[in-house]
């Protein structure tokens, strides 16, 4: 089984199968026994109809373990298999971001051992999506990647199996959905949803070169409580997206900066690799094609090469072991 353990959602692929997992890293807890009740999508179903007496816990936050148990509670959950002697045989290769303390990605590795997994390898996330992608990671050439997650902005410059050079930013397209609410709270006093928040986002992203387009928030008023819907216009949000958008491209430029120069000078022929679930944040292909005059191409299906990458890897796993983080190739060797 292949995971990408995110912020926001975590998504499990399953070796043979064309099947991607997705669910939400969240963990419903018992107020009263801290015991993990559910996670993922049924946790959230749950805490909707027991707020009373279960607690909504997300144990990832910015990319990194919050809550060290919970996240390995959360990660044994969604690997467990049904089978038993499947139970036996189980390979994990789990991708984690490139600023992953030795820590978390210990979390990571005992969990899926908790989950009954013979063998656990990591590999970082910009590699991970350069298989998924089906980019040439190998050849003698630099291949960019730029994965916007929802807790995390890493550029990575692939060469010859390896990461030549990188930069990586406790920030994602998460903050975004944040900043929203943050607008809607102070500019029209009412609160809305995370969901609500998001789908702000995700009309932008899809609104296209439209400068007049309108956006409708539904959400409680702060005072009183009562429902009131805002009708915003694209550029109120979308100062709050560009911000975001002026993060990645700081982290392409970090990563750049420290290119070798006939590296730097594939990048300019072959462009930008967009991946992750914030890859269509609107203005960021154009924006970073602009400022640095080379072209940025969107993957197809953005938030699932992760998976699809470490994936890969369960079908090669010796082949590939140069690519696994070296802690944990040795701690499996």
């Amino acid at each position: 089984m292949a995971l990408d353990l995110g912020t926001s959602t975590t998504q499990v692929y399953v070796r043979g199968s064309e099947l991607v997992v997705t669910e939400p890293t969240v963990v419903a807890v018992d107020r009263r026994s801290n015991d993990v009740v559910e996670v993922g999508r049924t946790a959230l179903f749950r805490i909707e109809r027991e707020p009373g007496s279960l607690a909504e816990v997300w144990p990832m936050r910015n990319g990194c373990v919050a809550d060290a148990e919970l996240a390995q509670r959360f990660i044994a959950r969604v690997l467990r298999p049904s089978g038993g002697t499947f139970r036996d045989r189980l390979r994990v290769v789990a991708a984690v971001p490139a600023v992953a303390t030795p820590i978390e990605r210990r979390i990571v590795r005992e969990a899926g051992k908790k989950a009954g997994a013979a063998e656990v390898r990591l590999i970082e996330h910009t590699m991970a999506a350069a298989l998924g992608a089906d980019l040439p990671v190998h050849e003698p050439i630099g291949t960019m990647i730029l994965d916007v997650g929802a807790g995390v902005i890493e550029a990575a410059l692939i060469s010859l199996g390896s990461v030549v050079a990188s930069s990586s930013v406790r920030s994602g397209s998460g903050d975004v959905d944040v900043d929203i609410r943050s607008l809607l709270k102070r500019d029209y006093g009412m609160v809305v949803s995370d969901r609500t928040s998001e789908d702000i986002k995700l009309a932008l992203a899809h609104a296209g070169g439209r400068e007049q387009f309108m956006i409708e928030a539904r959400g409680q008023v702060i005072l009183d409580g009562s429902t009131i819907t805002a009708i915003l216009e694209r550029d109120e949000v979308q100062s709050v997206v560009h911000r975001h958008v002026e993060v990645c491209s700081e982290a392409v430029r970090a990563t750049l900066v420290q290119a070798p120069p006939e590296l730097a000078q594939d990048v300019i022929t072959n462009g930008i690799h967009l991946v992750g679930g914030g890859a269509q944040l609107d203005g960021l292909a154009e924006h970073l094609s602009e400022r640095f005059k080379i072209p940025v191409h969107l993957v197809d299906e953005p938030e699932r090469v992760v998976v699809r990458g470490a994936g890969k890897c369960l079908e090669a796993m010796d082949r590939l072991r140069s690519l696994f983080v070296g802690e944990s190739a040795q701690a499996n060797a």
